[in-house]
């Protein structure tokens, strides 16, 4: 009975897991004893609240649950650094041969105070007023079976529009379609790092570009060649790869 109950509150779902393992493991005296307060009130959360967030891998909400202060991600704290200052930037920079960036708010911006706001856009044009909420789910449901099969949280965005097909009707290539094409056509270089890019493209450094995210490769390249980031030596994509830089360990294929 004891690990059934166990089974019930722990094991049922993955998010809940993450989350009470976090807290409990290694923990000694009165913080044990408030791990399992915690773990009665997650249950509670999900099963009463309806907060399903919870039930979800905290890895699975690396995209669609993010949110962004307008103009402060990482390229506003570079600017509060160097104020504005590309030749400072470019001059710290200098230093190294080999540099990395990121694409999303960093190399590139999107005109949306949350990356999920285009997915108002989608399903505008597909005629489905309720898309974003299932577009978001449909990520969520393709990281946590992706993990359950190869034990990776990093999907594409066919895999996730498997599941959205599925749920939806919606024909999958037509929506797949769909969203490349929108993020393509929405995404804009960022004024400052763009200039940063180029002046150590014209100093011939060696320039590498990371990003977690379930869109290929070749979509990522042609976002980048439309607003002129056409000189990389690579680039690395969590979901080409299977793991991420959230966790580091695409880092560690870099380095390798």
């Amino acid at each position: 009975m004891r690990r059934v109950i166990y089974n019930f509150l722990v094991n049922r779902h993955i998010g809940i897991s993450q989350r009470y393992h976090s807290y409990h493991d290694n923990a000694t005296g009165f913080k044990k004893v408030l791990s399992w307060g915690y773990l009665l009130w997650l249950n509670l959360a999900y099963y009463v609240l309806l907060c399903r967030f919870l039930g979800r891998a905290k890895e699975a909400l690396i995209y669609e649950e993010k949110r962004l202060s307008v103009g402060k991600g990482e390229s506003y704290y570079l600017k509060e650094t160097f104020r504005d200052d590309v030749d400072s930037l470019v001059g710290k920079l200098s230093g190294y041969d080999i540099i990395s960036f990121d694409i999303f708010d960093t190399l590139i911006f999107r005109p949306f105070s949350e990356p999920s706001d285009m997915f108002y856009l989608i399903g505008e044009r597909l005629g489905f007023m309720d898309f974003k909420r299932l577009r978001i789910m449909a990520e969520a449901r393709a990281r946590e079976l992706k993990y359950k099969e190869k034990g990776t949280y990093e999907v594409t965005l066919l895999e996730i529009w498997d599941i959205l097909s599925a749920e939806t009707g919606l024909d999958k290539e037509e929506g797949l379609q769909l969203e490349e094409r929108l993020e393509v056509s929405v995404c804009y270089a960022n004024p400052f790092l763009k200039r940063v890019y180029d002046r150590l493209v014209s100093m011939g450094k060696r320039l590498v570009i990371i990003s977690d995210m379930y869109l290929k490769e070749g979509v990522l390249r042609e976002i980048l060649a439309k607003n002129g980031y056409n000189t990389m030596e690579k680039l690395y994509v969590s979901c080409e790869y299977g793991v991420n830089k959230a966790g580091g360990r695409l880092y560690d294929r870099v380095k390798q």
